[in-house]
């Protein structure tokens, strides 16, 4: 039996179908509904890394950032600051007198400041610069900043009145009573006290600046009892604490202390607490009511077994007796660092997990909610990734400072849409192919409305279509995107809106970034290196006393300075940087070049494997490309790396011309000299893109559209909104228009490219 379609309509349709096929029917494809590619877009993305958003300006990576109901707005990379080298810190936030918002941004050498107030548009507005340190902390009262670091200097007075203008004028680095280092400082802006933590002056507790005068600080007093990482200092207004300042404590490995600073010549402890896998308190922050401490402890994932990390809840009702009730988790085992808490909500950054937002509306049992990860390669008990944040801003707009990445501009909202991607997204497809995509949207606030989800695309920077994706049940949407040649660009994005009728979309800056895939129908390996042969790379060294790429057997050093104990791919050698016990990149850079790679015939591929391992998250790996061996793109920068063998390649076109004399160089450097640095390079391999047209309606795969191909549509048609029939043969692609079913309209395409008879 030729046709088994059972619908009622089927008789009609089939009169419709052969009516077509025969000469001179009349059947043809309404044309997709096309715009411009992103309205009000000043420019289109052009080529990017596949299946990544297009990345930005000095961003070439074009990472990718998991989030949960924040909003990326803006992002300033470390070169953005104009320290490519360094790296970030602390961050904080204040608010002119013409009620315009800044960031500011704490770096390895300089604090930054940053126009947020239109922040999908935000503005650097200046620096000023400070003695290089990993370590810098900032915070406001008034119209001034105040920012302390390791190195010296004491604490700057930064003048921020006419921040409006573009003025950020530094007064004085302020130096008495014996300052000259701060790890942290705490201002409390109801007495107009600084409290300056972890110092260079006695054991490192509170010393005390009067800020009365903000322009001239006076030294007020010192509380030398212990050494403290950082404090939260208030002014109590009503209760039984009325009139009284008192500082909250994290005193690392001693606990929590509780300290009355009212008289700043007579300041007391009241009370020092533990708690259970104590290991180093490090920062914490009262809940708006006062009844509740929040704590983070920066050592007990790594030394106390705390894992996946806590933080720790107590009960301060009663000063003289807090007590330990409980703690919460993210789930993740990255070591959790500073937060804050604002209404009900508590904002904590976890290093290698990010910014993990929790709704505290029960305070004993505060539950996940939000996130944004700043460093999406994994979530290990490595310091790299976010430093802090500031949720404090009038508008609502969140601050997230990041060791490795620089500034993130965020916004949270509890009702956005999640994107996910449970078959993930094209690499590359074949050409003239509807290839599906499925993306999973899921909303902890209001859900999805399933009628607005819709693919967008474009081929070669050609007009936008928009396609409403069929609803797959439980929050599941699929959609084909669309058909395109032998070597094309396929960008695209999603879009979706929630019940409320808010539109979200990703990447979440589309369409001013959007996915990438190649079109192509295979690989034709050209070059691979194990490196167990000298096949003609070249290093060289600049200003590096050691470190150089060798290529060797790796001894890895027993895996205490970050080395690779092994090659990647088993054939036993590598490059390394320094193969000797103890050896590990210091300055340079030094830099591995490879010989010429042909790329003559075409468009291609660049693949290896690397390592790269810093324990301060200063340093980079730098991957970049040459048409000719002189001029160079960068196409990769590694940062903050844990070790670990991982795999990465990259189109050449996204880059460089592909020509005969394509070259591509790792260079590593390990400036300051302050950090273990090491990095490897393994299996090497290019490839060039081959590519078959393949016409639309060829099921069988033998070159044409005919009667064959026409038995084997029929038993794939399911009707609209439906999935192809359970008799379509496996393997068989009959959605021709890639809208999730196979109907009429993808019998209309067919139609146009049948060649044979019956």
């Amino acid at each position: 039996m030729l046709f088994a379609w059972t619908k009622r309509q089927i008789p009609y349709l089939l009169v419709s179908l052969l009516t077509a096929l025969m000469p001179g029917g009349s059947a043809v494809a309404e044309p997709e509904h096309e715009e411009p590619f992103g309205q009000n877009s000043p420019e289109q993305p052009g080529r990017r890394p596949q299946n990544q958003p297009a990345p930005r300006p000095g961003s070439p990576e074009g990472t990718t950032f998991p989030a949960q109901n924040v909003r990326l707005l803006k992002w300033f990379d470390l070169a953005d600051f104009g320290v490519p080298g360094g790296n970030g810190n602390d961050c904080w936030g204040y608010v002119s007198a013409g009620k315009r918002e800044y960031a500011i941004m704490g770096l390895s050498d300089r604090t930054a400041y940053v126009e947020v107030s239109d922040p999908k548009n935000a503005v650097i507005v200046r620096s000023i610069t400070h003695p290089n340190s990993t370590w810098c902390d900032v915070e406001v009262y008034r119209d001034f900043a105040y920012a302390v670091n390791e190195s010296s200097g004491g604490m700057q007075v930064i003048d921020l009145r006419n921040i409006d203008a573009g003025q950020v004028t530094l007064v004085r680095s302020f130096v008495g009573g014996g300052l000259s280092t701060s790890h942290t400082l705490s201002i409390n802006p109801v007495s107009g006290y600084a409290y300056l933590n972890g110092s260079n002056v006695g054991v490192g507790g509170l010393f005390v600046i009067n800020l009365a005068d903000p322009a001239n600080p006076v030294h007020a007093g010192t509380w030398n009892t212990r050494y403290v990482h950082d404090s939260h200092v208030v002014t109590y207004t009503q209760g039984p604490y009325a009139g009284r300042e008192i500082a909250f404590c994290s005193a690392g490995g001693a606990g929590l202390e509780i300290v009355d600073v009212t008289n700043k010549s007579n300041m007391f402890t009241i009370i020092r607490t533990t708690y259970p896998q104590l290991a180093y308190s490090h920062q914490g922050w009262l809940s708006e009511d006062r009844r509740y401490f929040y704590l983070d402890d920066e050592l007990d994932e790594t030394q106390a077994g705390a894992t996946p990390s806590l933080t720790r809840i107590f009960d301060v009702t009663n000063l003289s007796s807090p007590q330990f009730v409980g703690s919460f988790t993210s789930g993740r085992t990255a070591i959790d660092h500073n937060l804050y808490v604002r209404g009900n909500f508590i904002y904590e950054s976890n290093y290698t997990s990010g910014l993990r937002i929790f709704d505290a509306s029960n305070p004993l049992a505060p539950v996940e909610v939000g996130y944004f990860d700043t460093y999406p390669t994994g979530d290990g008990l490595s310091y790299d990734g976010t430093w802090s944040n500031y949720p404090f801003l009038p508008s609502g707009t969140i601050l997230v400072s990041d060791i490795n990445r620089g500034l993130f501009v965020l916004e949270f909202d509890p009702n956005s849409l999640t994107f996910t991607y449970p078959n993930g997204l094209p690499a590359s497809v074949p050409p003239n192919a509807a290839t599906p995509v499925t993306v999973h949207i899921s909303g902890a606030g209001a859900p999805v409305n399933p009628a607005t989800v819709t693919l967008h695309a474009r081929v070669d920077g050609g007009p936008e279509t928009q396609t409403i994706m069929t609803d797959l049940g439980g929050g599941d949407f699929t959609a084909g995107l669309p058909r395109a040649n032998c070597f094309s660009d396929i960008d695209f994005y999603f879009t979706a809106e929630n019940t409320l009728g808010t539109l979200y979309q990703d990447p979440p800056d589309a369409p001013a970034s959007a996915y990438h895939t190649d079109v192509y129908s295979g690989l034709i390996p050209v070059f691979a290196d194990n490196f167990e042969a000298d096949r003609g790379w070249t290093v060289q060294n600049v200003n590096l006393t050691t470190g150089a790429w060798v290529r060797v057997v790796p001894v890895g050093n027993g895996g205490t300075r970050g080395d690779p104990p092994t090659d990647f791919d088993g054939s036993g050698r590598c490059y390394v940087t320094g193969n000797a016990r103890d050896e590990d990149v210091d300055g340079g850079p030094t830099i591995l070049t490879s010989p010429a790679l042909d790329f003559s015939a075409g468009d291609g591929l660049i693949g290896y494997a690397y390592w790269f391992y810093t324990n301060t998250g200063e340093d980079s790996l730098v991957v970049e490309v040459s048409d000719n061996g002189t001029t160079w793109a960068e196409a990769r920068r590694y940062t903050g790396g844990g070790g670990g063998w991982l795999t990465d390649q990259f189109t050449v076109s996204d880059y460089v011309s592909p020509t005969g004399l394509v070259r591509v160089r790792f260079s590593v450097a390990d400036n300051p000299n302050n950090s273990n640095t090491e990095a490897a390079v393994d299996a090497v391999q290019t490839s060039l893109f081959e590519c078959q047209d393949v016409l639309p309606g060829d099921l069988d795969g033998d070159g044409d559209v005919d009667l064959s191909d026409f038995t084997i549509f029929q038993l794939c048609f399911g009707g609209s909104n439906n999935p192809p029939a359970p008799t379509c043969p496996p393997g068989v692609d009959a959605d021709l228009d890639g809208d999730g079913d196979v109907d009429l309209a993808d019998f209309l395409i067919f139609q146009q490219n049948f060649t044979g008879s019956f």
